[in-house]
């Protein structure tokens, strides 16, 4: 019988059982807006098959109330979860999926979904009542973007679209600043930004404010009677700065003294640059000061101005009153009088002297001229006066100017000449002629008749005014110039001269 064959020795397979993979490791999350973002490492062990999915679970407190996120199936190691709500803390584990099953947690990590705050709401900006500030104040944000503001930021710009420089106000969550350091009167742009640990937000609303004073002092002021009784006008001029902020009144005060009894005049609210003071005592001196006010408050006093009302009277008589006469007419000058009577003179009243009817007003309408015309021509002497009148009436006159124009004759009219032979065979030159047509205002007083010896005129004689006809002149020359003035008291006039030959 055939041997057996030995039988063969098969070694035995040692075969790994399958397990869950180990915990992921080193699960970290950061916050994001709505949102937390997950990073973890590989586990320690895969449990011999690979990973098929990560399992990502969220709770309210870490301890219960684990729900399993719906993330697809995944094998990256990094997951952002969304749809939370900013400010709310969540907790968040991890666990690894393999062919086997799930394996354990990793650690647990928790984070706030945050983003930056929303922006400050309704800026304010406000002048005080302190020279170069502007007051901001603002309501707070709408969110804190999940997290607490830690600051706001105060930026200024000069137009408020750009050059915004950011307010060295130090780190603060208050809803208010004053800006300091300003200039009166400058507008400027104001805007705020929430700050929280996770960066600045959006900026609120732009508000525009300047900064503002009281005002300077009105100055150049003045104090003048008026032409009503009891009454003192004031006048000033605006001061050189109103603070930043537009007057809104004048304040005057009156003192007896200028240095204490300082009252205050009850005018009203005006920003009229003067004022008239009534009801005060003619004759009495009285001070006045005047301060500018604005939204801030009252500036300085002016200079202090003073004067005394008095009551109003006619005009003194007008000085230098003068007649320049000629046969034309007469030409009047005048100056006004020293003393106006508290009135301005509005007219000029002038009187001539009738010796039958007197005084009476020389019709040249109402006129504040100092001079006039009178253009009624001849000779003779006229006695005139002038006054000025203001609103009390009229005023003194001036002193009566006696005015005379009288002029020398004028020239004889119809000489001629004719001659004859008298004793001695001398010939008579015989000159002739009419009495003139003007006398010069005065009488005739008789005639000059002079004839030509060759040099010289010489007077052949001098007749009464009776003697207007001829003159007989013995003369050895063949022909002879004559001539003939017809004489007044002021003295012979225009000559009429002729030649006349044998």
């Amino acid at each position: 019988m055939p041997l057996a064959s030995p039988a063969l020795a098969v070694p035995a397979l040692m075969v790994a059982a399958l397990t869950p993979s180990s915990a992921p490791l080193g699960l970290v999350a950061s916050s994001g807006d709505r949102s937390v973002r997950l990073w973890w490492s590989l586990p320690a062990s895969t449990g011999g098959t690979p990973i098929t999915d990560y399992a990502i679970q969220r709770s309210p407190n870490g301890t219960t109330g684990w729900v399993t996120i719906n993330d697809g199936v995944s094998t990256a190691r990094s997951y952002t979860v969304t749809g939370l709500t900013n400010g709310t803390r969540y907790w968040f584990r991890v666990f690894a999926r393999n062919g086997v099953g799930t394996g354990p947690a990793s650690n647990v990590v928790h984070q706030v979904a945050r983003t930056t705050p929303t922006a400050p709401r309704s800026l304010v900006a406000a002048p005080t009542n302190r020279s170069g500030e502007v007051r901001l104040t603002w309501s707070p944000h709408a969110s804190n973007g999940g997290s607490a503001v830690t600051d706001y930021v105060i930026q200024r710009s000069p137009n408020g679209t750009s050059g915004w420089t950011t307010i060295n106000d130090g780190v603060s969550v208050a809803n208010a600043y004053t800006v300091t350091g300003l200039a009166n009167g400058t507008r400027y742009w104001f805007r705020v930004i929430s700050t929280n640990a996770v960066g600045p937000g959006p900026a609120s609303n732009v508000a525009a404010g300047a900064a503002r004073t009281i005002t300077t002092a009105p100055t150049a002021l003045s104090a003048v009677p008026t032409y009503v009784s009891g009454q003192i006008r004031l006048s000033w001029t605006a001061p050189s700065s109103n603070g930043g902020s537009p007057i809104s009144d004048y304040v005057i005060q009156r003192s007896p003294n200028g240095t204490s009894g300082w009252v205050t005049i009850s005018d009203g609210a005006s920003t009229g640059r003067s004022f008239t003071v009534t009801g005060l005592t003619n004759g009495t001196r009285y001070w006045f000061r005047v301060y500018a006010r604005n939204a801030v408050g009252t500036g300085p006093g002016s200079n202090i101005a003073h004067s005394a009302p008095f009551t109003p009277r006619v005009p003194s008589a007008p000085r230098g009153f003068d007649i320049d006469a000629s046969y034309e007419g007469l030409n009047l000058t005048w100056s006004a009088p020293e003393f106006l009577g508290g009135y301005p003179t509005y007219d000029y009243v002038v009187q001539v002297y009738d010796s039958t009817d007197g005084w009476w007003t020389y019709p040249d309408g109402v006129s504040t001229s100092t001079s006039l015309w009178i253009g009624v021509p001849g000779y003779g002497c006229v006695d005139m006066r002038v006054a000025a009148v203001n609103a009390v009436g009229r005023g003194q006159f001036s002193t009566i100017y006696d005015s005379c124009y009288f002029e020398t004759p004028s020239v004889p009219r119809n000489t001629w000449g004719n001659g004859y032979y008298g004793s001695g065979n001398i010939f008579n030159f015989i000159i002739a002629w009419n009495e003139p047509w003007e006398d010069g205002g005065l009488d005739i007083l008789g005639y000059t008749v002079e004839y030509w010896d060759g040099s010289s005129w010489v007077i052949a004689e001098l007749t009464d005014a009776r003697a207007t006809q001829s003159k007989i002149i013995p003369s050895p020359e063949q022909c002879l110039r004559m001539r003939v003035a017809a004489v007044n008291y002021l003295g012979p006039g225009a000559y009429a001269t002729i030649r006349h030959c044998r």
